[in-house]
């Protein structure tokens, strides 16, 4: 499962599709959409869930530019 599939369980989500600028100093970008009624308990998830997937994250909420 992928970090997004594992989340479906739980949240609604849409996504993940490819940022406009996909490859940007050689790592690989995504975007996708969580829908959640309580920011604290999504992010909690969300650790538990990363900490599964080695590897660097970077995460914007709010990010400009995604509309």
């Amino acid at each position: 499962k992928t970090v997004v599939d594992k989340l479906r369980d739980s949240y609604n989500t849409l996504g993940p599709s490819e940022h406009p600028i996909f490859k940007l100093r050689g790592l690989y970008r995504h975007h996708f959409i969580v829908k959640v009624d309580t920011p604290e308990s999504f992010l909690k998830d969300l650790q538990k869930v990363l900490k599964i997937y080695k590897g660097s994250w970077k995460i914007f909420v709010d990010p400009p530019g995604i509309v």
